[in-house]
């Protein structure tokens, strides 16, 4: 069978993203993607994306947060195996994120399930003015970004 062109541009993100890994210390690809995506298409430099990204267990289906110009952009990345390469956003983390977002927002929620990122960019935004925000689900070819 043919290798798509899909499976080239994989193979060759697989390889920056396992250098990624290795110089970052990240366990996952998950991980490596999302700075590969902050850093190449967002613009941010290393230490800004070591700041954003609350990832891991706690997370409440947000993998980054960053606000700039008070602006709060938020987003869920997926990066798929390469069995799996066309599996797009599920419903489930769509509606996870959203409620993610509300906790992140909602000076009543309490935290109690989340990590330690996710906490600290709470009280960090507590104090911040946001006059608009946006959550950006990241998949490896596919995108979808909601805007207020």
């Amino acid at each position: 069978m043919p290798i798509t062109k899909y499976q080239v541009y994989y193979r060759k993100l697989k390889d920056i993203l396992n250098s990624i890994k290795d110089r970052e210390g990240y366990p996952n690809d998950s991980l490596a993607f999302a700075h590969w995506f902050l850093k190449h298409q967002v613009g941010l430099d290393d230490q800004q994306i070591g700041e954003v990204i609350i990832d891991g267990n706690g997370d409440y289906g947000i993998d980054a947060v960053y606000l700039n110009d008070k602006k709060l952009h938020v987003y869920q990345f997926k990066f798929p195996t390469e069995k799996n390469i066309n599996k797009e956003i599920e419903q489930g983390d769509i509606l996870k994120t959203f409620n993610g977002f509300d906790a992140l927002v909602d000076n009543k929620y309490k935290s109690g399930k989340a990590n330690k990122s996710f906490i600290a960019m709470k009280e960090y935004l507590r104090d911040e003015e946001v006059y608009e925000f946006n959550i950006n689900y990241i998949c490896l070819f596919d995108y979808l970004f909601i805007s207020s």
